[in-house]
């Protein structure tokens, strides 16, 4: 035999299902707008950072910058090839002085050279000069060559015998 529905314990059931969806549906509207409220207040954070965030993009591609400048490759020269270079110098000088001597016309010869290296040595393979970075340079680091000259006098040996 079928067992009798009660319309008021049917009813009752609906109203208390009802009641939870009203409840969850509530529930999930607040949950919405606190959502909606933290996006909100997120996304201002996130607009205050992003001119924080772009300057230090631009920081970040400056110290990479200046760091490639310092590990990139400068010009280097080891400290002999130096020497040989201011020996040619030198020597092609002297040839030119000993020419124009002989030819009558004043030269000059040098006398002393010296070389002062303050700033730009590699010591990574053996000892080498390095060209100083902008910023590096100062009066501190700045190398000198100095170099003293002394005039060169034609003497012409006249041999003027009495006749």
């Amino acid at each position: 035999m079928p067992v009798p529905i009660d319309p008021e314990s049917r009813i009752k059931d609906l109203e208390t299902s009802l009641a939870r969806v009203e409840r969850d549906l509530e529930t999930a509207r607040k949950e919405r707008d606190l959502a909606q409220a933290v996006g909100r207040e997120k996304d201002a954070r996130i607009s205050l950072l992003e001119p924080q965030l772009a300057a230090a993009v631009l920081r970040i591609v400056e110290l990479e910058r200046a760091l490639s400048e310092i590990k990139g490759d400068r010009p280097k020269m080891r400290v002999d090839e130096l020497a040989r270079q201011l020996g040619q110098q030198l020597e092609a000088l002297n040839t030119d002085a000993q020419r124009r001597t002989k030819e009558g016309a004043s030269a000059v010869g040098l006398d002393r050279i010296d070389v002062e290296i303050k700033g730009g040595i590699d010591l990574k393979d053996g000892v080498q000069l390095t060209e100083l970075l902008a910023q590096e340079v100062s009066p501190q680091t700045v190398s000198t060559v100095k170099f003293t000259l002394y005039p060169m006098r034609s003497v012409r040996i006249v041999d003027e015998m009495p006749q």
